[in-house]
This record gives C-alpha cells, structure tokens and sequence, in this order.
C-alpha cells in the first residue's frame, strides 16, 4: 500500500505502519491542545511523546501498538539493539535514548555511526535555529523540561509488566524475522508451540497445566510447578491474538 505522510490523507486511507500511526496520532494530539513530539529509532520504529502538565514529564505513547508510559518495551520486550533515539517538536530535538534503556553500557557500545562530541554540538546547534524566535519566557521553558529529562535519562530503570512482552502489532512472521517478537518466542522461529511430557508426567500419567491470566504465566503443575511467563508459549498457533492490561481497572483482556 502507499506510503503516505500527510496525516489528513493517511485519515483518509487508514492504512500504515508505524509511522502512519505515529504521523496521525501526533496530529490529533496537537489538535487537542497537548504538547507532542515525533520519535525516531535508528533500529527501524517511531512512535510519540506526549508532555503531561500534571507529571511535569513527556510520557512515551505508541499509537501503533496502543501503549502509553511503558518506554523500555522496546528494549527489553521486543529485544532491541538501541543505539540512537532522537525527539523532534517545532521547538526542540532532543537524544532521548537513555529513557528507553535500561542497559545503557550496551548502548553505549553500540553508538558508534558518529562521534558524541559532534551529536550534542550538533543538536545544540538545531535547537539554537529552532528557538531563535520564541521567547525568554518559552526558552526558559524548554530549557526547564530538558533539566528534567536529564535527571531522568542518568536514573536507574527497572522493566515492569506491560514492559515485557514482544512487539503486538504485524503477522507472527514479519516479528520473528525481524527479532521482535520478545522473549515469550523462544523457540525463535514463529511455529507452533508443543509441549512434551517429562518422565515423571508419563509415569504418572497426568499432565496439568494452568494459565493465569493476571500473571501472564503458565503453572505446569505436574512438572513441579514449572512456571512458564508468556500466553504465547502455551500456544498452538494464534492469529491477530493481543492481550491488553488496564492498568486503570485493574483488569486483563484478550482481544
């Protein structure tokens, strides 16, 4: 299919990738009056940032895969390899890849296309362009926001729930080829999933298995409790198959 970046006529056709959805979705923030900014991954995916007023903080927001605050998804559910991630707005650009890091030495060896003495010069110098006609006050701003995001990129992160699974959106395929599916896909190759019965389950003549939807795990309970993490292990094979945690509610689905 095309690929548009017009957002008006990408709401027309209602067809894309990532960048489609991340194009619309920034769009439709702005319209609403919020503050959003288009991210880039040099590993191959855009998303949004939106500024929260309350938080005092930009939230990472991923349209394409209907996740918002979750920002070291990339890293540590679908696997990434991050070396650069740059924000751009109208007002600023900003190197924002230690937010989605938690294992920042990796990254670290990783950014070698061009030399960090050059980058933050350089990004200085866009921001210099791009501010040179607002004002004190708005400067002031910015310069505020970005203090802030510096605290937060140096602090130490540890993955939660909604950070571990594998990319949700594209065939099973496509994810797998493109090393995103996350660790739930062990096997690495996108079949089927099969379970073998263990020695003791032959003996015994029993093989029980439970899944617990909260947790996201499975319990072999006639394998001394086995505990597997991920629906997708447990599965034959799946098909536009997502599971959606409301954080608000407190509440799991299967869509």
């Amino acid at each position: 299919f095309p690929r548009y970046n017009h957002p008006e006529k990408l709401l027309e056709t209602r067809r894309g990738r990532c960048g489609e959805w991340a194009n619309c979705f920034t769009l439709l923030c702005r319209a609403l009056g919020l503050e959003a900014r288009y991210i880039w991954d040099s590993t191959d995916h855009v998303w949004t940032e939106v500024y929260s007023q309350s938080q005092h903080r930009w939230l990472h927001c991923d349209p394409c895969e209907n996740t918002c605050d979750k920002p070291l998804l990339y890293e540590v559910g679908w696997g990434k390899k991050l070396s650069y991630i740059l924000a751009f707005s109208k007002d600023q650009v900003v190197d924002v890849t230690w937010r989605y890091s938690c294992k920042h030495p990796g990254v670290l060896s990783r950014r070698t296309q061009i030399q960090e003495t050059w980058l933050l010069p350089t990004l200085n110098g866009l921001n210099a362009t791009r501010q040179q006609s607002l004002g004190a006050e708005r400067k002031q701003q910015l310069l505020q926001r970005l203090l802030v995001e510096l605290v937060e990129f140096i602090s130490p992160k540890t993955p939660t729930s909604g950070e571990l699974g594998g990319r949700g959106s594209g065939s099973l395929a496509w994810r797998v080829a493109r090393g995103e599916s996350g660790p739930s896909d062990t096997k690495g190759d996108g079949q089927e999933r099969v379970f073998i019965p263990s020695e003791s389950e032959k003996q015994n003549k029993l093989f029980h298995i439970c899944y617990n939807v909260t947790k996201n795990s499975y319990f072999r309970l006639s394998n001394g409790q086995e505990t597997i993490p991920g629906w997708q292990r447990g599965a034959w094979r799946t098909e536009n198959m997502y599971r959606k945690e409301e954080n608000d509610w407190q509440m799991v689905c299967f869509f």
